[in-house]
């Protein structure tokens, strides 16, 4: 009800509450610990460069997030081939292209239990990579290997601290006919810092 009045008055949903609905669920991730660190410790949050991503926020219309939540999540219209847009059918199994899905153990945005139920949808057998870490760690999560360090199958769990780079970089390749090397374009190429930037030093009222 409080989405709905919400709604009926601005026809727009602040992507900030949409931040702290999303936090209080997930409370003792986002929550707790900066509280902890911050006012029982006496120490300053850490810069980490996952938790600017997780502040990229954005303001949703009215019939968005009701056509998101309801029609996409709720009547999951992407499996039961009742999704239009203008004036075309959309359906997972109208997809022909291979298909490779990453998924992560510890990700509570897009569970791996969900991903290998969307898996299923395709008319034709998707690859699924289920590696370590959280929706953004594990996306994260650099790797030294890379070709895979095992076969290729329509599926496979990683190991504690290996990373999906591997196995998609290998897959894809699979997939491609040919290549195109650009790393002579970017060899002398300069940066005004090195990755993640500087930027996750600032405090977010000094971005904005």
């Amino acid at each position: 009800q409080v989405f709905s009045e919400f709604l009926d008055k601005y026809h727009v949903w602040d992507g900030y509450k949409m931040q702290v609905g999303f936090n209080l669920t997930h409370s003792d991730q986002f929550i707790w610990p900066y509280a902890q660190r911050r006012y029982l410790m006496g120490k300053s949050n850490l810069s980490i460069d996952s938790i600017y991503w997780a502040l990229d926020l954005a303001n949703t219309t009215e019939s968005l997030y009701w056509f998101y939540t309801n029609a996409l999540h709720g009547d999951n219209i992407l499996t039961t081939n009742t999704l239009t847009i203008g004036k075309q059918s959309l359906n997972l199994k109208d997809i022909s292209t291979p298909v490779c899905i990453i998924a992560f153990q510890e990700d509570t945005i897009s569970p791996p239990v969900i991903c290998q139920k969307v898996a299923s949808h395709f008319s034709q057998e998707a690859y699924v990579v289920l590696a370590p870490g959280t929706h953004i760690s594990g996306l994260l999560r650099p790797s030294k290997a890379i070709q895979a360090s095992a076969p290729i199958h329509s599926s496979i769990q990683l190991k504690p601290g290996d990373s999906w780079w591997g196995y998609w970089h290998t897959w894809i390749k699979l997939q491609s006919k040919s290549s195109l090397d650009l790393s002579q374009r970017y060899k002398d190429a300069s940066f005004s810092s090195m990755a993640p930037g500087e930027y996750i030093h600032d405090a977010v009222d000094e971005c904005v």
